[in-house]
């Protein structure tokens, strides 16, 4: 006869092992790695080439000016670490846009199932576990939260922003989209850290060897 104490004993051992080696879901693994590429950024020489653009063509932008003097002391320091106000409610408010599809068909490793598969699943929304391995990095924001802060207008919202967490880009993030075999994936990805201050691209990812690599982007928008 199983003594029942030793078999609750072992359930509960067994649930502490499952609990521990259970795995990530998928669109939380490349949300996962899209944050941490946010935090821990790559140079970005294109951004900078559009923003001298834009200052060419209004050399009175004090706005992008600023923005521009702010990249290019953090890309020259020594901290490599952008920490950043991220949105958990992972979401997208596009419809399918044939007119889009086309461009983003030029970019490596697209795939239409996995831009297919971006639209359904963003139809509702996906809340973004906490990244231990980032820490203090990354401050967690709802969109109820966020909403609350501009309630009275973007220009006086910004200013109750910048009171409580200074210039930290508000970064969103969409649910991602993926083919059948999960190995490609698609994905929105907006920041934005002023009123005129903000872009948002799609990302094409491909996993190579277990891991996720960013293989392109588009720029859908900027502000």
């Amino acid at each position: 006869m199983k003594h029942p104490k030793l078999v609750s004993t072992i359930g509960l051992v067994l649930l502490i092992a499952m609990a521990g080696t259970a795995q990530t879901s998928p669109e939380q693994e490349v949300i996962a790695y899209m944050v941490k590429s946010t935090v821990f950024p790559e140079p970005n020489t294109r951004f900078v080439e559009l923003l001298d653009k834009q200052i060419k063509e209004n050399p009175g932008d004090t706005a992008k000016i600023n923005q521009r003097k702010r990249f290019l002391e953090f890309e020259s320091s020594d901290k490599n670490v952008y920490p950043i106000v991220l949105i958990t409610e992972a979401s997208f408010g596009y419809k399918k846009d044939s007119f889009l599809v086309e461009k983003l068909k030029k970019l490596p490793s697209f795939d239409m199932q996995a831009y297919d598969d971006l639209i359904e699943r963003n139809k509702e929304s996906f809340i973004i576990q906490p990244i231990e391995e980032l820490g203090t990095n990354v401050i967690y924001m709802t969109l109820k939260e966020n909403r609350l802060i501009f309630k009275e207008g973007i220009e006086e919202g910004w200013a109750n922003y910048y009171k409580l967490y200074e210039h930290k880009p508000t970064v969103y993030l969409s649910r991602p989209g993926f083919n059948a075999t999960k190995d490609k994936a698609i994905i929105y990805n907006s920041f934005s850290s002023g009123s005129r201050s903000g872009a948002g691209y799609y990302f094409t990812l491909e996993k190579v060897d277990g891991k996720w690599i960013r293989k392109g982007n588009y720029m859908y928008i900027i502000s």
